[in-house]
């Protein structure tokens, strides 16, 4: 079902207000992962205007794609996305995505130039959130995958966007 964005205007808060039943809509019914994240990147984006908005899965790794990685060894794999070319592939524990992967929380990076190991996939990239997005199976929890969100602009994300970025992926992890 197609959509009509509505953007709230005013700040953060009521803007992420006026999102969440939106995503709610779009999310109802539709159990495809790439579908939901999509249509959730497209819409952040479109609504804050970030620098780069969207989604990594957890993947295994292959020897053909990570020249010496074995089997069972996982990776973070680009998913959709709204805004420049991204970084395909992210280890765990590299980068601020593969922390916040590794350490299985939100991660709210300030400066990405004080972040020890940041991939800089953008050199415009100033400041970036990420949110790990968990799966329940079998009363076990896992993440598959992480949204991550870049700015132009040093301290753009703070304890709202936490709030609702990770609503947001709740709501997400229980379409999949």
């Amino acid at each position: 079902m197609a959509e009509n964005l509505f953007i709230a205007s005013g700040g953060k808060q009521e803007k992420y207000e006026a999102l969440l039943p939106q995503l709610r809509t779009l999310f109802d019914g539709e159990n495809d992962i790439v579908a939901n994240t999509a249509n959730c990147a497209a819409a952040l984006h479109a609504t804050f205007g970030h620098l780069w908005t969207g989604f990594y899965f957890v993947k295994n790794a292959t020897a053909a794609e990570d020249g010496n990685a074995d089997k069972h060894e996982k990776t973070l794999v680009l998913g959709p996305f709204q805004g420049p070319i991204a970084c395909t592939r992210i280890a765990c524990g590299r980068g601020v995505c593969g922390t916040a992967w590794k350490e299985g929380r939100t991660l709210i990076v300030p400066d990405v130039n004080e972040f020890p190991g940041h991939i800089a996939c953008s050199s415009q990239s100033r400041s970036e959130i990420v949110v790990p997005v968990f799966r329940k199976t079998d009363g076990y929890s896992e993440i598959i995958g992480v949204l991550d969100i870049d700015s132009a602009f040093i301290g753009a994300f703070d304890g709202t966007d936490r709030k609702y970025l990770e609503e947001i992926c709740l709501l997400l992890s229980r379409t999949i």
